[in-house]
């Protein structure tokens, strides 16, 4: 879900403001939070759903005397997280190196926070000090210094968000 919050000089009508998309009624409900002798500020929320995208906005708004105002803006709303498209070495992947490259691609339409990349190998976070890592907005690789034990499972821990937060 998300809310805009706005400030009023004029008490509003109940059932006043509605939010619409390309003309279509988003379906939330406003509430007022707080009132002064000068202003009225309210909250209007959008119920959950799956955003990802810019949106055309019309903020709606009529007074207690039936006066309204329409405000447009452009939002860009993103609630999907990203995504990694592919993976080196591939899950269930046999390989014969004991320093493998081990690496991914990864995207998200408003983009990715590469700060937030965490790689784990057996559990044990990546790092330049033991190993060559490199981080950036759509890519990660890393080469362990050391070996990894032969004949042996292990496993790949990939996190990260985009840049609103939405963790993969």
């Amino acid at each position: 879900k998300f809310t805009v919050s706005f400030n009023s000089s004029e008490q509003l009508a109940s059932k006043s403001v509605n939010v619409e998309n390309n003309g279509i009624d988003l379906g939330g409900t406003s509430e007022l939070k707080s009132s002064t002798a000068y202003t009225n500020t309210y909250l209007y929320t959008i119920p959950a759903g799956e955003f990802s995208n810019y949106y055309d906005v019309i903020l709606k708004i009529t007074d207690t005397a039936g006066n309204s105002f329409n405000l447009s803006a452009q939002i860009g709303i993103d609630t999907i997280p990203p995504k990694i498209n592919d993976v080196v070495p591939s899950d269930g992947e046999f390989i014969n190196e004991l320093n493998p490259l081990i690496g991914a691609e990864y995207e998200d339409w408003i983009g990715v926070n590469a700060s937030s990349v965490v790689l784990k190998v057996n559990g044990i976070k990546a790092t330049n000090s033991d190993g060559q890592l490199y981080v950036d907005d759509n890519t990660i690789t890393y080469t362990p210094n050391g070996q990894l034990e032969d004949m042996k499972e292990h496993t790949i821990f990939l996190q990260f968000s985009d840049i609103v937060g939405n963790i993969k």
